[in-house]
């Protein structure tokens, strides 16, 4: 730990070279990281009150992008020039270049979010009041919700590959 204090609630972002012993720079965050992704040269990563954007060789914060209400740290995806993070009650579209915001969602995240292709897949509420947990899939581009399906059984874990989305819930696939 840079500043020699593991429990400060400060999160650290790290660039290290694997051909080199040590690191090339390290960033403290306002708050711990919760995911990291890059595209289109910026390193974006999300923390509990906002997400960021650093210069990959050198960590200087490009842009942040901070909210109101407290991010889902886990909920951050990448593609095609838009990062997206969630909050309790609304999913965020940036541009990844600039950190200006695309489009913002009424709908709450409560676990991943990941890309297949040019659709967006979430899992939350789109009315924070109700108890029905949601799929939603959402054009990437625009922010537009395509639909949305109820879904029964708690999600675990998501993952895109040969353009299908394939879930795993607490009974099964």
């Amino acid at each position: 730990y840079p500043d020699g204090e593991p429990t400060t609630e400060i999160g650290h972002l790290y660039a290290v070279d694997p051909s080199v012993p040590g690191m090339r720079w390290d960033v403290p965050m306002s708050g711990p990281v919760g995911r990291i992704a890059v595209a289109d040269g910026v390193v974006v990563a999300t923390t509990g009150d906002g997400v960021a954007g650093f210069d990959p060789r050198s960590g200087e914060e490009l842009w942040a992008a901070t909210n109101d209400s407290s991010v889902r740290p886990a909920t951050l995806a990448v593609s095609e020039g838009i990062a997206v993070y969630g909050t309790r009650r609304t999913l965020h579209g940036l541009d990844v270049s600039s950190g200006e915001e695309r489009w913002s969602l009424p709908f709450g995240v409560r676990g991943d979010v990941i890309f297949v292709g040019d659709v967006l897949f979430a899992v939350g509420r789109s009315d924070p009041t109700s108890q029905r947990i949601l799929l939603a899939a959402v054009d990437a581009a625009s922010g537009q919700l395509r639909w949305q399906q109820e879904i029964y059984d708690p999600i675990v874990d998501v993952m895109a590959a040969n353009g299908y989305l394939y879930s795993i819930t607490t009974d099964g696939l």
